[in-house]
């Protein structure tokens, strides 16, 4: 996003989310862009957290946050979704993200962040808080009638998951 905004690490665990004024990254460098926020943690020391990429429709990706803060025997990891446009896709990717990364360690969504209302990133809010529960939080911007959005966003905004 060019700076001011993004991902963080927050004091004392978890993750603290920043909406920049400009909008989450939507087009094919924003995986560079979210790879490049989560570097630039790492070198400062403060970054407790890590993003995996799952590809989503045709042309799409959903991020995956995993707070890493409590320590690599945890047996289960709070997780943030970005746009989770494919449910199914979602799913299966937390099972082997799980497996492959987490030593089989619950990864549990505690919320969605969703960047803007099209389908083509909010049509899993719906399904996967069925799937996961009324704790889910759905965040969007309160002026963009995201499906689904239990907790509405303005700019500069600040959202704690973890």
């Amino acid at each position: 996003d060019g700076g001011g905004g993004g991902a963080a690490a927050a004091a004392g665990g978890g993750i603290v989310v920043r909406r920049p004024a400009s909008g989450w990254p939507t087009d094919s460098s924003a995986p560079g862009r979210l790879r490049l926020a989560e570097e630039e943690a790492q070198r400062e020391g403060a970054c407790e957290w890590t993003v995996h990429t799952v590809a989503c429709l045709l042309d799409n990706y959903c991020y995956v946050l995993v707070d890493r803060s409590g320590g690599p025997d945890a047996a289960d990891r709070p997780v943030a979704l970005v746009d989770p446009s494919d449910p199914t896709a979602v799913l299966a990717a937390l099972s082997d993200l799980s497996r492959d990364h987490y030593g089989g360690a619950a990864l549990r969504p505690v919320a969605i962040l969703t960047t803007h209302k099209h389908w083509d990133h909010a049509a899993g809010n719906v399904p996967l808080r069925e799937k996961f529960g009324r704790s889910l939080r759905v965040y969007g911007g309160e002026v963009d009638a995201v499906s689904g959005c239990t907790h509405p966003l303005r700019d500069g905004d600040e959202v704690r998951v973890g």
